[in-house]
């Protein structure tokens, strides 16, 4: 098996300034990715990207990946875009479904959500989670509206915001997934 086959192959579907995704997934998978344009993350520009998603997906189609992942958080909660993923035969995910799925999974019901987020996404956020079932015991964000802010922080800011949040769920120790 070649180097290049040994992995899944993944399409991905990200904002113009993602500068992370792309490294991040690449350990475990074969990224193949195309984008879409964001520079500010606000209501206005998000909805502004996600028009470009369906050209999006017929790009990243072209080269038969396994799966396809959208991969914008904000972006895909922001609005509904299932639809838009749905017309290729490829099984696709959103990254703020994965979430709700691994919350779902490890049976979290009360949750406390860090993002590099300004306070309006943070509300329309909480409105995705709360209209999945979850109760929302706190959100905070950094107040990043740039983007490409967002993939030069420094992982200790993230760790830090999600310490200063009220406690949640607490996941037991003895329930492993893999």
């Amino acid at each position: 098996m070649s180097p290049l086959n040994q992995f899944m192959h993944l399409g991905l579907i990200i904002p113009s300034s993602n500068t992370v995704m792309e490294d991040e997934l690449s350990l475990y998978v074969t990224v193949h990715s195309t984008r879409v344009s964001l520079k500010n993350v606000d209501e206005e520009s998000l909805k502004k990207m996600n028009q470009e998603l369906s050209k999006a997906v017929d790009l990243i189609s072209d080269c038969h990946p396994d799966a396809i992942v959208y991969g914008c958080t904000s972006g895909s909660f922001i609005e509904d875009v299932d639809n838009i993923l749905k017309k290729s035969v490829i099984p696709s995910v959103t990254t703020s479904h994965a979430v709700v799925s691994a919350l779902q999974t490890l049976g979290a019901k009360t949750v406390s959500v860090a993002t590099p987020y300004i306070d309006k996404i943070n509300l329309k956020e909480k409105a995705f989670l709360e209209s999945k079932g979850f109760t929302i015991k706190d959100i905070k964000g950094l107040g990043l509206l740039n983007n490409i802010e967002i993939g030069r922080k420094e992982p200790e800011a993230a760790y830090n915001l999600a310490k200063s949040l009220k406690k949640a769920d607490v996941i037991s120790k003895k329930r492993r997934y893999i």
